[in-house]
């Protein structure tokens, strides 16, 4: 529904709709950039006992990221 939404809004604005293939990373370099980052200083490493404890670890871990 949002997808139908937003394509109506483009299409009555006048703003052009573009979308990056999925097999064409290199369109989209931060993202990819900021995923590779978070899997290699992040994910890979720790072993969690909740979510709780590894949405905090997230969090310390984008702020030292952002910053």
């Amino acid at each position: 529904m949002t997808s139908h939404a937003v394509l109506k809004w483009c299409q009555d604005t006048g703003v052009g709709c573009h979308s990056i293939p999925p097999v064409k990373p290199l369109q989209n370099a931060f993202v990819e950039r900021f995923n590779r980052r978070l899997r290699d200083e992040y994910l890979n490493e720790p072993i969690f006992g909740n979510l709780a404890e590894a949405g905090k670890i997230v969090e310390n871990w984008s702020i030292d990221y952002n910053t």
